[in-house]
């Protein structure tokens, strides 16, 4: 039996980003509690406006489900990444395993800064590292030398050329 915690909901909206929400235990797919609800309620409400057909309402199920599978993640695939993003003047260091959907939620003026490989744990303690830099929330920093140094450490490691971003 997985745990809750061994997949994120795989349900998409029209903007292709992820719910990302702990799956339902006990789901042959990995969908989030709501998700779940959501599509039972669909399924009854289509099967009801079958009638009592079998043949029909074995259609109709076949039919909702095929190539959901195929959009399930690999579980070898969703590799949680502790990100730094830019919006504005602010970073945001925050965690997720589906880094691309989750740019799409901050707009087109974000900037992907780095990512390094690690989950909730590691998220905590960079939050704890950085807390004098905290400026919204509990997850937005202002670009201190410490923290762009980190940054630019984590993007020499990658390949990548360091940031100039002005710190405070």
């Amino acid at each position: 039996m997985k745990n809750i915690t061994d997949f994120t909901c795989t349900v998409q909206n029209s903007r292709g980003e992820f719910c990302d929400a702990p799956s339902y235990p006990d789901m042959p797919y990995p969908v989030c509690a709501r998700h779940a609800i959501r599509l039972w309620k669909r399924v009854t409400d289509h099967l009801e406006a079958r009638g009592n057909d079998p043949l029909a309402r074995a259609r109709l199920v076949n039919g909702m489900l095929d190539g959901f599978e195929a959009k399930r993640p690999a579980p070898e695939t969703r590799v949680a990444r502790v990100y730094y993003v830019q919006v504005g003047e602010l970073i945001k260091i925050g965690t997720t395993v589906t880094i691309k959907q989750r740019m799409l939620a901050y707009g087109p003026a974000r900037k992907l800064l780095t990512t390094e490989l690690g989950g909730y744990e590691l998220e905590r303690q960079r939050h704890r590292q950085f807390a004098r830099l905290l400026e919204a929330g509990n997850e937005w920093f202002r670009p201190g030398p410490e923290l762009i140094e980190h940054i630019n450490g984590l993007r020499k490691a990658n390949g990548a050329p360091p940031l100039e971003i002005a710190s405070t």
